[in-house]
């Protein structure tokens, strides 16, 4: 088998050059988990600038597979319909069961810190912050703040 110039110049110059390199098999399953991985950060971003958990919505499930459709999936990943469905229901039940047991307690305690959902807001946005390394500037109470941290950290995906 013969490689494309650039990666046997790559190779060569890693010192590579008369030695015998297996290259793993191609494991369906390891890219399909990179791929749900992929595609929980992009919900985790949705839940923290929209506030949708589409677990305690009227239509969640369905909201969420209009929100990555099998299409968009399969454009996106280079992956055929079956592989895209299989996928796209991996990330939603591993998103549910995150929802419900670390993120449902936590934002029940947010609605403390402001009323008609404000303190939702707040929690999310401190997550938000947080998640992408902002620095906090001190106004938000200690234990909002020590909750996102506790929920940044509980993910599995990243």
């Amino acid at each position: 088998m013969s490689l494309p110039y650039p990666i046997l110049k790559e190779l060569w110059e890693a010192g590579y050059a008369g030695k015998v390199i297996r290259v793993p098999v191609m494991n369906d399953k390891g890219m399909l988990k990179a791929r749900a991985d992929e595609l929980l950060a992009d919900v985790e971003e949705l839940y923290e600038e929209k506030g949708t958990t589409f677990v305690f919505e009227k239509r969640g499930r369905s909201d969420f597979y209009r929100s990555f459709g099998v299409l968009r999936l399969c454009r996106r990943f280079h992956l055929d319909m079956n592989e895209a469905k299989r996928v796209r229901r991996r990330v939603y039940w591993r998103w549910f069961r995150w929802v419900r047991t670390s993120e449902e307690p936590k934002l029940k305690v947010a609605d403390r810190f402001g009323v008609n959902g404000e303190g939702k807001e707040r929690y999310l946005e401190v997550r938000r912050r947080i998640r992408v390394g902002e620095p906090m500037d001190g106004r938000e109470p200690q234990e909002l703040v020590r909750m996102a941290e506790e929920s940044v950290r509980g993910v599995t995906w990243r």
